[in-house]
């Protein structure tokens, strides 16, 4: 179960809200369903990752989770590769940190997400969390898995550039290669977008928003 707390969207001033695989929000018109779907979707969604890359990497923030993603990036660009050790673990552990970490950014970027003034966003907060329940059921789904299993890859053939993770016992494993001109800053990046994409995505692979529009349903 995913759990958001709301408060200030719009005419929304406080809210609890348990998530489930599929959630539908019923209301009258103009009382922000589309802004709350849009919003649980903000935090999930790729267009974050990148940002929250690039947070990770500034170290701007001090947030607990910083120093685990920005330690494990820099063995896998330096040494091309690294082993996390009891992945389940890791994932108890910092799951629901990395959540914070990517709610708290999508509430500063909110009004770029809406294209909107930022002061119709004043004093919004959101905070999404799993469960201890939904964090075993992911543990118990990366166990399940054969070994060797890859479990994610990304490849740059121009660049002769890519990572992979794939699971090795309870650990897992992140590989990555590249072309010796390829910058390592940009290779920091590309790690770190990759790496953050692959947590998240833990809880579910793709989130898909069907915003009820009057003139029908669009995709």
């Amino acid at each position: 179960m995913i759990d958001v707390n709301i408060e200030n969207l719009g005419i929304i001033k406080e809210a609890n809200i348990q998530l489930k695989p599929f959630t539908v929000f019923i209301g009258e018109n103009n009382t922000n369903k589309s802004w709350l779907a849009y919003s649980v979707f903000g935090v999930f969604s790729q267009r974050l990752h990148f940002s929250l890359a690039k947070m990770f990497l500034e170290r701007k923030e001090n947030v607990p989770i910083n120093e685990v993603i920005f330690s494990i990036v820099e063995d896998v660009t330096s040494v091309g590769y690294k082993e996390i050790k009891d992945f389940p673990g890791f994932l108890r552990e910092n799951l629901n940190l990395l959540l914070e970490s990517a709610s708290s950014l999508f509430c500063h970027t909110v009004p770029q997400f809406f294209s909107v003034e930022k002061n119709v966003f004043e004093n919004f907060n959101m905070q999404v969390s799993v469960s201890n329940e939904m964090i075993e059921n992911i543990c118990s789904e990366f166990l399940s898995l054969p070994n060797e299993f890859v479990l994610h890859g990304f490849n740059d053939d121009k660049n002769n550039f890519s990572v992979s993770f794939f699971k090795s016992g309870e650990n897992l494993i992140i590989e990555s290669r590249k072309n010796k001109d390829f910058p390592s800053s940009l290779l920091k990046l590309v790690v770190t977008k990759e790496l953050v994409g692959f947590i998240i995505r833990r809880i579910f692979d793709e989130s898909i928003v069907l915003p009820a529009e009057r003139k029908g349903s669009t995709l």
